[in-house]
């Protein structure tokens, strides 16, 4: 059974997810979760609080579903440079496709030019899907697995090649367009980088 915290944060993510986060108040947070407007100060001081949980949610959802560099190192032992990159996006698009990380997305992307812990967020975000990448190549090309180059350049092509087509699916998963050709694009990505970098 969810608390009434844990039903104010979900309610509070898919409202402002898709309405945005100044039409939405406390008010429509607490008829929707169906308790006293009184009740949400027992959880959060205010809604901006409420807004900064959120963005703690979505950093944890983010770190548990990340690798350290062992943990990198320790599937690049397993794996080939493609069963790697795979791995990756699969796990990756099954994130997305849980309703609560899109949502996430959704608010803090609508917030990252109002707030600078949002902006801060993404931009954390984006350093650290760079930095595993690079983790994995240099490690690959250290066990002859990929041609070597620079693995600096190599992960910020591939990664913001991939984090630019998340954002075009993003905008489509939010007009209600199809956004499986986003996926497929994805891979294609993917498999283009493979047939370039692996030995």
């Amino acid at each position: 059974m969810k608390s009434n915290r844990e039903k104010i944060e979900q309610t509070a993510i898919r409202l402002i997810g898709t309405r945005g986060y100044d039409a939405v108040s406390i008010r429509n947070i607490t008829r929707e979760v169906g308790i006293k407007e009184s009740s949400f100060y027992n959880h959060f001081k205010s809604k901006e609080s409420l807004l900064n949980e959120i963005f703690e949610i979505m950093k944890n959802n983010l770190n548990k579903i990340r690798p350290d560099k062992k943990g990198i190192e320790n599937l690049c032992k397993e794996m080939s440079l493609h069963e790697f990159l795979k791995h990756r996006l699969d796990q990756f698009i099954k994130s997305w496709n849980m309703s609560e990380a899109r949502y996430l997305w959704y608010v803090v992307s609508q917030q990252q030019y109002k707030n600078e812990q949002a902006a801060s967020l993404i931009v954390k975000e984006s350093e650290k899907s760079i930095e595993m990448f690079r983790w994995a190549f240099e490690f690959l090309m250290n066990q002859h697995k990929m041609k070597q180059g620079d693995p600096d350049y190599l992960a910020n092509i591939y990664g913001f090649s991939i984090r630019a087509i998340h954002l075009d699916c993003t905008y489509r998963q939010f007009i209600n367009q199809d956004s499986e050709v986003n996926f497929d694009r994805m891979y294609d990505v993917m498999e283009n980088f493979v047939k370039q970098h692996e030995i």
